[in-house]
Protein backbone atom coordinates (compact mmCIF):
# COMPACT_ATOMS: atom_id res chain seq x y z
CA UNK A 1 0.00 0.00 0.00
CA UNK A 2 2.60 2.64 0.50
CA UNK A 3 6.36 3.12 -0.82
CA UNK A 4 9.43 1.48 1.61
CA UNK A 5 11.40 4.27 1.08
CA UNK A 6 8.37 6.31 2.08
CA UNK A 7 7.03 4.48 5.44
CA UNK A 8 9.72 6.05 8.17
CA UNK A 9 9.54 9.06 7.11
CA UNK A 10 5.51 9.16 7.66
CA UNK A 11 5.98 7.15 11.03
CA UNK A 12 8.89 9.57 12.02
CA UNK A 13 5.81 12.13 10.87
CA UNK A 14 3.48 10.75 12.93
CA UNK A 15 5.32 10.33 16.04
CA UNK A 16 6.35 13.54 16.22
CA UNK A 17 2.62 15.12 15.74
CA UNK A 18 1.65 12.80 18.49
CA UNK A 19 4.17 14.01 21.15
CA UNK A 20 3.30 17.64 19.94
CA UNK A 21 -0.83 16.66 19.95
CA UNK A 22 -0.23 15.46 23.60
CA UNK A 23 1.72 18.94 24.55
CA UNK A 24 -1.22 20.90 23.14
CA UNK A 25 -3.56 18.68 25.01
CA UNK A 26 -1.72 19.34 28.22
CA UNK A 27 -1.30 23.11 27.60
CA UNK A 28 -5.35 23.20 26.83
CA UNK A 29 -6.37 21.34 29.99
CA UNK A 30 -3.64 23.48 32.34
CA UNK A 31 -4.80 26.86 30.71
CA UNK A 32 -8.50 25.10 30.71
CA UNK A 33 -10.06 27.42 33.43
CA UNK A 34 -11.18 29.77 31.43
CA UNK A 35 -13.77 27.67 29.72
CA UNK A 36 -13.92 24.58 31.28
CA UNK A 37 -16.31 22.32 29.56
CA UNK A 38 -15.04 23.92 26.01
CA UNK A 39 -11.70 23.62 26.74
CA UNK A 40 -12.00 19.82 28.08
CA UNK A 41 -13.76 19.31 24.24
CA UNK A 42 -10.73 21.00 22.51
CA UNK A 43 -8.26 19.34 24.56
CA UNK A 44 -10.47 16.05 23.34
CA UNK A 45 -9.72 16.22 19.67
CA UNK A 46 -6.16 17.10 20.73
CA UNK A 47 -5.65 13.89 22.67
CA UNK A 48 -7.87 12.01 19.42
CA UNK A 49 -5.98 13.04 16.84
CA UNK A 50 -2.46 12.37 18.66
CA UNK A 51 -4.05 8.67 18.88
CA UNK A 52 -5.53 8.68 15.88
CA UNK A 53 -1.64 9.46 14.55
CA UNK A 54 0.28 7.03 16.64
CA UNK A 55 -1.88 3.76 15.76
CA UNK A 56 -1.42 4.61 12.22
CA UNK A 57 2.36 4.85 12.45
CA UNK A 58 1.76 0.90 14.50
CA UNK A 59 -0.69 0.25 11.38
CA UNK A 60 2.18 1.08 9.22
CA UNK A 61 4.81 -0.89 11.26
CA UNK A 62 2.62 -3.98 11.27
CA UNK A 63 1.39 -3.87 7.79
CA UNK A 64 2.56 -7.57 6.44
CA UNK A 65 3.47 -8.68 9.79
CA UNK A 66 3.59 -12.73 9.94
CA UNK A 67 4.15 -12.61 13.61
CA UNK A 68 0.36 -14.19 14.77
CA UNK A 69 0.47 -12.02 17.92
CA UNK A 70 1.26 -8.97 15.87
CA UNK A 71 -1.31 -9.81 13.42
CA UNK A 72 -3.87 -9.42 16.36
CA UNK A 73 -2.20 -5.75 16.95
CA UNK A 74 -2.41 -4.98 13.41
CA UNK A 75 -6.45 -5.26 13.56
CA UNK A 76 -5.90 -3.19 16.55
CA UNK A 77 -4.50 -1.09 14.90
CA UNK A 78 -6.77 -0.74 11.87
CA UNK A 79 -9.62 -0.51 14.02
CA UNK A 80 -8.85 2.44 16.25
CA UNK A 81 -7.21 4.08 13.69
CA UNK A 82 -10.49 4.30 11.85
CA UNK A 83 -12.51 4.26 14.41
CA UNK A 84 -10.28 7.56 15.71
CA UNK A 85 -11.25 9.14 12.50
CA UNK A 86 -15.29 8.68 13.64
CA UNK A 87 -14.27 9.43 17.12
CA UNK A 88 -12.78 13.18 16.26
CA UNK A 89 -16.39 13.64 13.92
CA UNK A 90 -18.23 12.95 17.15
CA UNK A 91 -15.64 15.30 19.42
CA UNK A 92 -16.40 18.06 17.31
CA UNK A 93 -20.25 17.55 17.24
CA UNK A 94 -20.12 17.16 21.18
CA UNK A 95 -17.76 20.76 20.95
CA UNK A 96 -20.37 22.54 18.64
CA UNK A 97 -23.05 21.10 21.11
CA UNK A 98 -21.56 22.47 24.47
CA UNK A 99 -21.30 25.82 22.07
CA UNK A 100 -24.91 25.63 21.13
CA UNK A 101 -26.97 24.16 23.60
CA UNK A 102 -28.17 27.03 25.39
CA UNK A 103 -30.28 28.50 22.70
CA UNK A 104 -30.37 25.57 20.31
CA UNK A 105 -33.49 25.52 17.69
CA UNK A 106 -34.74 21.68 18.42
CA UNK A 107 -34.44 20.59 14.70
CA UNK A 108 -30.68 21.85 14.79
CA UNK A 109 -30.79 19.33 18.29
CA UNK A 110 -31.97 16.50 15.76
CA UNK A 111 -28.88 17.20 13.24
CA UNK A 112 -26.73 16.52 15.93
CA UNK A 113 -27.97 13.48 16.98
CA UNK A 114 -27.94 12.30 13.39
CA UNK A 115 -24.30 12.70 13.41
CA UNK A 116 -23.93 10.73 16.38
CA UNK A 117 -26.27 7.93 15.28
CA UNK A 118 -24.20 7.75 11.42
CA UNK A 119 -21.01 7.85 13.35
CA UNK A 120 -22.16 4.80 15.57
CA UNK A 121 -23.32 3.00 12.58
CA UNK A 122 -19.19 3.55 11.74
CA UNK A 123 -18.16 2.04 14.45
CA UNK A 124 -20.55 -0.94 14.73
CA UNK A 125 -19.67 -1.89 11.10
CA UNK A 126 -15.86 -1.58 11.39
CA UNK A 127 -15.92 -3.55 14.31
CA UNK A 128 -17.83 -6.13 12.24
CA UNK A 129 -15.03 -6.34 9.69
CA UNK A 130 -13.25 -8.06 11.80
CA UNK A 131 -14.90 -11.22 11.13
CA UNK A 132 -17.29 -9.97 8.19
CA UNK A 133 -15.24 -7.96 6.28
CA UNK A 134 -17.24 -5.07 5.67
CA UNK A 135 -14.78 -2.31 5.50
CA UNK A 136 -11.76 -3.95 5.49
CA UNK A 137 -9.75 -7.23 5.36
CA UNK A 138 -6.26 -8.60 5.82
CA UNK A 139 -5.10 -10.71 2.85
CA UNK A 140 -2.74 -13.78 2.69
CA UNK A 141 0.53 -11.86 3.35
CA UNK A 142 -1.24 -9.73 6.09
CA UNK A 143 -1.83 -6.57 4.21
CA UNK A 144 -4.73 -4.39 4.42
CA UNK A 145 -7.42 -4.94 1.91
CA UNK A 146 -10.62 -2.69 1.43
CA UNK A 147 -14.01 -4.27 1.92
CA UNK A 148 -17.12 -4.02 -0.36
CA UNK A 149 -18.54 -1.52 2.38
CA UNK A 150 -15.63 0.70 2.53
CA UNK A 151 -16.70 3.19 0.15
CA UNK A 152 -19.35 3.64 3.42
CA UNK A 153 -16.68 4.80 5.44
CA UNK A 154 -15.63 8.01 4.00
CA UNK A 155 -18.99 8.74 2.50
CA UNK A 156 -20.62 8.51 5.72
CA UNK A 157 -18.13 10.81 7.45
CA UNK A 158 -18.60 13.19 4.66
CA UNK A 159 -22.02 13.61 5.29
CA UNK A 160 -21.55 13.93 8.91
CA UNK A 161 -19.13 16.57 8.64
CA UNK A 162 -21.64 18.25 6.34
CA UNK A 163 -24.14 18.46 8.74
CA UNK A 164 -21.79 19.80 11.10
CA UNK A 165 -20.99 22.71 8.44
CA UNK A 166 -24.54 23.46 8.14
CA UNK A 167 -24.55 23.72 12.35
CA UNK A 168 -21.60 25.91 12.27
CA UNK A 169 -23.10 28.00 9.47
CA UNK A 170 -26.04 28.16 10.70
CA UNK A 171 -24.62 29.98 14.03
CA UNK A 172 -22.52 31.68 12.77
CA UNK A 173 -23.57 34.67 14.48
CA UNK A 174 -22.58 32.82 17.41
CA UNK A 175 -18.75 33.39 16.57
CA UNK A 176 -17.00 36.06 15.86
CA UNK A 177 -14.56 36.55 12.48
CA UNK A 178 -11.93 34.59 13.37
CA UNK A 179 -13.97 32.12 15.35
CA UNK A 180 -16.11 31.56 12.60
CA UNK A 181 -13.34 30.74 9.68
CA UNK A 182 -11.23 28.48 12.23
CA UNK A 183 -14.49 26.09 12.94
CA UNK A 184 -14.84 26.24 8.87
CA UNK A 185 -11.75 25.96 8.30
CA UNK A 186 -11.48 22.80 10.70
CA UNK A 187 -14.30 20.87 8.81
CA UNK A 188 -12.96 21.58 5.04
CA UNK A 189 -9.39 20.67 5.80
CA UNK A 190 -10.37 17.19 6.43
CA UNK A 191 -12.76 16.72 3.43
CA UNK A 192 -9.72 18.17 1.35
CA UNK A 193 -7.56 15.26 3.04
CA UNK A 194 -10.04 13.08 2.35
CA UNK A 195 -10.51 13.71 -1.54
CA UNK A 196 -6.54 13.73 -1.79
CA UNK A 197 -5.89 10.33 -0.05
CA UNK A 198 -8.75 8.84 -2.40
CA UNK A 199 -6.54 10.06 -5.40
CA UNK A 200 -2.91 9.16 -3.79
CA UNK A 201 -3.89 6.54 -1.10
CA UNK A 202 0.36 6.30 -0.30
CA UNK A 203 0.25 9.25 1.77
CA UNK A 204 -2.32 9.90 4.86
CA UNK A 205 -3.33 13.06 4.31
CA UNK A 206 -6.17 12.87 6.47
CA UNK A 207 -4.09 12.32 9.28
CA UNK A 208 -1.96 14.92 9.22
CA UNK A 209 -4.93 17.37 7.57
CA UNK A 210 -6.56 16.55 10.97
CA UNK A 211 -3.40 17.60 12.65
CA UNK A 212 -2.81 20.47 11.06
CA UNK A 213 -6.58 21.31 12.82
CA UNK A 214 -5.74 20.61 16.03
CA UNK A 215 -2.94 23.12 15.94
CA UNK A 216 -5.64 25.69 14.01
CA UNK A 217 -7.43 24.71 17.52
CA UNK A 218 -5.25 25.34 19.96
CA UNK A 219 -4.42 28.31 18.29
CA UNK A 220 -7.78 29.50 18.58
CA UNK A 221 -7.71 28.42 22.24
CA UNK A 222 -4.95 30.61 22.75
CA UNK A 223 -6.51 33.66 21.57
CA UNK A 224 -9.72 33.25 23.19
CA UNK A 225 -8.06 32.67 26.54
CA UNK A 226 -6.11 35.99 26.13
CA UNK A 227 -8.87 37.71 25.31
CA UNK A 228 -11.26 36.48 28.05
CA UNK A 229 -8.13 37.86 30.45
CA UNK A 230 -8.12 41.12 28.40
CA UNK A 231 -11.82 41.39 28.99
CA UNK A 232 -11.40 40.60 32.68
CA UNK A 233 -9.46 43.26 33.63
CA UNK A 234 -11.30 45.82 31.88
CA UNK A 235 -14.41 44.73 33.76
CA UNK A 236 -12.26 44.46 36.70
CA UNK A 237 -10.63 47.76 35.85
CA UNK A 238 -14.05 49.53 35.15
CA UNK A 239 -15.60 48.17 38.46
CA UNK A 240 -12.48 49.72 40.20
CA UNK A 241 -13.07 52.98 39.30
CA UNK A 242 -17.52 52.46 39.89
CA UNK A 243 -15.97 51.59 43.42
CA UNK A 244 -14.05 54.62 43.38
CA UNK A 245 -16.11 57.21 42.84
CA UNK A 246 -19.51 55.71 45.00
CA UNK A 247 -16.34 56.12 47.82
CA UNK A 248 -15.18 59.40 47.48
CA UNK A 249 -18.26 61.20 46.28
CA UNK A 250 -19.16 64.72 46.93
CA UNK A 251 -20.92 64.31 49.53
CA UNK A 252 -19.46 62.13 51.15
CA UNK A 253 -16.07 64.29 51.14
CA UNK A 254 -18.63 67.48 52.09
CA UNK A 255 -20.30 65.46 55.45
CA UNK A 256 -16.63 64.76 56.68
CA UNK A 257 -15.13 68.32 55.47
CA UNK A 258 -17.70 69.92 57.61
CA UNK A 259 -17.49 67.54 60.61
CA UNK A 260 -13.44 68.40 60.41
CA UNK A 261 -14.63 71.83 60.27
CA UNK A 262 -16.57 71.51 63.43
CA UNK A 263 -14.07 69.31 65.36
CA UNK A 264 -11.70 72.31 64.74
CA UNK A 265 -13.82 74.56 67.22
CA UNK A 266 -15.13 71.89 68.97
CA UNK A 267 -12.42 69.64 69.54
CA UNK A 268 -9.22 70.10 67.86
CA UNK A 269 -7.13 66.81 68.85
CA UNK A 270 -10.39 64.91 67.31
CA UNK A 271 -10.23 67.40 64.26
CA UNK A 272 -6.68 65.86 63.62
CA UNK A 273 -7.23 62.52 64.23
CA UNK A 274 -10.67 62.93 61.60
CA UNK A 275 -7.53 64.79 58.53
CA UNK A 276 -5.47 61.21 59.94
CA UNK A 277 -8.50 59.18 59.06
CA UNK A 278 -9.39 60.85 55.88
CA UNK A 279 -6.43 61.21 53.98
CA UNK A 280 -5.92 56.99 55.41
CA UNK A 281 -9.47 56.56 53.76
CA UNK A 282 -8.31 58.48 49.96
CA UNK A 283 -5.67 56.93 49.85
CA UNK A 284 -5.69 53.52 50.34
CA UNK A 285 -9.27 54.20 47.80
CA UNK A 286 -6.43 55.83 44.79
CA UNK A 287 -4.17 52.68 45.59
CA UNK A 288 -7.24 50.21 45.04
CA UNK A 289 -7.44 51.58 41.18
CA UNK A 290 -4.18 50.47 40.27
CA UNK A 291 -4.58 46.85 42.11
CA UNK A 292 -5.13 43.68 40.47
CA UNK A 293 -4.64 41.32 43.30
CA UNK A 294 -5.98 40.71 46.50
CA UNK A 295 -5.02 42.19 49.71
CA UNK A 296 -4.37 40.60 53.15
CA UNK A 297 -7.83 40.65 55.23
CA UNK A 298 -6.42 42.77 57.57
CA UNK A 299 -5.05 45.31 55.49
CA UNK A 300 -8.80 46.01 54.25
CA UNK A 301 -10.20 45.51 58.12
CA UNK A 302 -7.96 48.79 58.84
CA UNK A 303 -9.68 50.60 56.01
CA UNK A 304 -13.27 49.94 57.49
CA UNK A 305 -11.95 51.02 60.57
CA UNK A 306 -10.73 54.14 59.06
CA UNK A 307 -14.57 54.99 57.00
CA UNK A 308 -15.89 53.65 60.91
CA UNK A 309 -13.63 56.50 62.48
CA UNK A 310 -15.02 58.70 60.11
CA UNK A 311 -18.51 57.99 60.55
CA UNK A 312 -18.63 57.62 63.83
CA UNK A 313 -17.45 61.67 64.03
CA UNK A 314 -20.89 62.08 62.31
CA UNK A 315 -23.58 60.22 64.01
CA UNK A 316 -22.14 60.60 67.56
CA UNK A 317 -23.23 58.01 69.65
CA UNK A 318 -25.66 56.24 66.88
CA UNK A 319 -23.00 53.73 65.50
CA UNK A 320 -21.44 50.44 67.61
CA UNK A 321 -19.52 48.30 66.04
CA UNK A 322 -18.35 44.87 67.38
CA UNK A 323 -15.76 42.27 66.06
CA UNK A 324 -15.50 38.37 65.91
CA UNK A 325 -12.98 37.75 64.37
CA UNK A 326 -11.67 34.29 64.48
CA UNK A 327 -9.95 34.11 60.91
CA UNK A 328 -7.47 36.79 59.55
CA UNK A 329 -4.58 35.01 57.35
CA UNK A 330 -6.53 35.26 54.49
CA UNK A 331 -6.86 37.51 51.28
CA UNK A 332 -9.52 39.13 49.30
CA UNK A 333 -10.33 42.04 46.91
CA UNK A 334 -9.54 45.36 48.18
CA UNK A 335 -12.78 47.17 48.89
CA UNK A 336 -14.79 44.46 49.93
CA UNK A 337 -15.67 44.98 53.35
CA UNK A 338 -15.56 48.73 53.51
CA UNK A 339 -18.73 49.17 50.97
CA UNK A 340 -20.70 47.08 52.55
CA UNK A 341 -20.14 48.35 55.94
CA UNK A 342 -20.73 51.65 54.34
CA UNK A 343 -24.00 50.34 52.85
CA UNK A 344 -24.96 49.18 56.30
CA UNK A 345 -24.37 52.92 58.20
CA UNK A 346 -26.00 54.63 55.26
CA UNK A 347 -29.43 52.78 54.23
CA UNK A 348 -29.69 50.71 57.70
CA UNK A 349 -28.52 52.22 61.01
CA UNK A 350 -28.62 55.64 59.93
CA UNK A 351 -32.53 55.41 59.04
CA UNK A 352 -32.94 55.04 62.91
CA UNK A 353 -33.17 57.94 65.17
CA UNK A 354 -31.12 55.93 68.07
CA UNK A 355 -29.02 54.42 65.70
CA UNK A 356 -27.53 50.78 65.92
CA UNK A 357 -24.81 48.26 65.76
CA UNK A 358 -23.07 46.44 63.20
CA UNK A 359 -21.33 42.74 64.18
CA UNK A 360 -18.00 42.12 61.96
CA UNK A 361 -17.33 38.71 62.01
CA UNK A 362 -14.94 35.98 60.11
CA UNK A 363 -14.24 32.29 60.29
CA UNK A 364 -13.30 29.73 58.29
CA UNK A 365 -15.52 26.94 57.80
CA UNK A 366 -14.30 23.95 55.80
CA UNK A 367 -12.80 25.07 52.40
CA UNK A 368 -14.41 28.56 52.58
CA UNK A 369 -13.31 31.92 54.40
CA UNK A 370 -16.70 33.87 55.19
CA UNK A 371 -16.77 37.41 56.59
CA UNK A 372 -20.47 38.44 58.12
CA UNK A 373 -21.71 42.20 58.11
CA UNK A 374 -24.51 42.19 59.93
CA UNK A 375 -26.46 45.38 61.25
CA UNK A 376 -29.73 45.97 63.22
CA UNK A 377 -31.02 48.97 60.74
CA UNK A 378 -33.84 49.44 58.65
CA UNK A 379 -33.61 46.08 56.85
CA UNK A 380 -34.92 45.86 53.18
CA UNK A 381 -36.84 43.30 51.33
CA UNK A 382 -34.31 41.23 49.36
CA UNK A 383 -37.14 40.66 46.63
CA UNK A 384 -37.87 44.55 46.18
CA UNK A 385 -35.14 46.51 44.45
CA UNK A 386 -35.29 49.87 45.99
CA UNK A 387 -35.40 53.05 44.60
CA UNK A 388 -32.00 54.38 45.23
CA UNK A 389 -30.19 52.07 43.46
CA UNK A 390 -26.62 52.64 44.92
CA UNK A 391 -26.59 50.17 47.90
CA UNK A 392 -27.55 47.75 45.50
CA UNK A 393 -24.49 48.86 42.42
CA UNK A 394 -22.09 49.08 45.48
CA UNK A 395 -23.11 45.19 46.45
CA UNK A 396 -23.16 44.20 42.49
CA UNK A 397 -19.74 45.63 42.18
CA UNK A 398 -18.11 43.65 45.26
CA UNK A 399 -19.88 40.52 43.99
CA UNK A 400 -18.42 41.25 40.70
CA UNK A 401 -15.12 41.93 41.77
CA UNK A 402 -15.31 38.74 44.01
CA UNK A 403 -15.67 36.82 41.13
CA UNK A 404 -12.74 38.07 39.03
CA UNK A 405 -10.36 38.17 41.21
CA UNK A 406 -10.83 35.38 43.90
CA UNK A 407 -13.96 33.53 42.34
CA UNK A 408 -15.95 34.33 46.00
CA UNK A 409 -19.08 35.57 45.83
CA UNK A 410 -21.30 37.71 48.67
CA UNK A 411 -24.60 36.34 50.85
CA UNK A 412 -27.52 38.63 51.55
CA UNK A 413 -30.09 38.29 54.23
CA UNK A 414 -32.47 41.30 55.35
CA UNK A 415 -35.83 41.46 57.04
CA UNK A 416 -37.63 45.28 56.96
CA UNK A 417 -37.80 46.41 60.91
CA UNK A 418 -34.84 43.49 61.71
CA UNK A 419 -32.00 44.78 59.60
CA UNK A 420 -29.65 43.08 57.06
CA UNK A 421 -26.71 40.15 57.06
CA UNK A 422 -24.39 40.19 54.61
CA UNK A 423 -21.96 37.42 54.12
CA UNK A 424 -18.56 37.24 52.19
CA UNK A 425 -17.53 33.88 51.03
CA UNK A 426 -13.95 33.57 49.74
CA UNK A 427 -12.46 30.19 48.83
CA UNK A 428 -9.32 28.85 50.43
CA UNK A 429 -6.60 27.80 47.85
CA UNK A 430 -6.76 29.45 44.81
CA UNK A 431 -4.36 29.83 41.58
CA UNK A 432 -1.42 31.67 40.70
CA UNK A 433 -2.34 35.39 41.72
CA UNK A 434 -2.59 34.61 45.04
CA UNK A 435 -6.03 34.75 45.79
CA UNK A 436 -5.96 32.95 48.80
CA UNK A 437 -3.51 31.90 51.04
CA UNK A 438 -4.44 28.61 53.39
Amino acid sequence: MFLDPNKNVIIALEMWGTIIGLVFMVTIVIIGKVNRRMNRRIAGLELIVSTLLLTHAFFMILDGTTVPILVGLLHISIILRMGFCYFAVCEFNAYLWTTIRKDCDKRIYYWVLAVYVINTIEILLLVLSVRYHFYYYLDAQNHLQYGPLFVLSPALAFLSMLIELGIVIWYRSRWEKNGLFLHLFYLIIPIIGGVLEFFFPQFPFVNFFLFVDGIVMFMGTQQSTSRYFEEQQQKLFESQIDILRSQIGPHFLFNCLSTIKYLCKKDPKQASEAVVDLSFFLRTNLDALDRKTCIPFEKELEHTQNYIALEMRRFIDKIHVEYDLQEHTFLLPPLTIQPLVENAIKHGISKKEEGGTIWISSRRIGNQIRVVIRDDGVGFEPAQKKEDGHAHLGMANVQERLKLMCKGHIEVKSKPGKGTEVTVVVPVGGDSNGYISS
